[in-house]
């Protein structure tokens, strides 16, 4: 390799950090872009609070608003995205 030489990695001095046991992410979308419209003044940053997706980092197990994710809930929450883009306002 051509170049400049390089310090090696010293990882008993590196910084360590703990991850969390569980992930936990609101899922909070913007009410207008959702709806694809303008927002009225003074409500911008309108929000809705749908629910909260968890992961357990042990073994990957998800669940939205305390309901499983797995293949099947995978496929039913798919179908009701759709359902619920398909009733929405334009």
């Amino acid at each position: 390799m051509r170049g400049n030489p390089v310090a090696p990695a010293d990882l008993a001095t590196a910084p360590r950090f703990t991850l969390p046991e569980e992930l936990v992410l609101p899922v909070t979308p913007d009410v207008f872009t959702f709806l694809g419209r303008a927002p009225a003044r003074g409500l911008e940053q309108l929000r809705v609070n749908v629910g909260e997706l968890r992961i357990r980092l042990s073994d990957g197990r998800a669940t939205f608003n305390g309901q499983p994710l797995g293949p099947t809930a995978d496929a039913d929450l798919v179908a009701a995205c759709r359902q619920l883009l398909a009733n929405s306002p334009r």
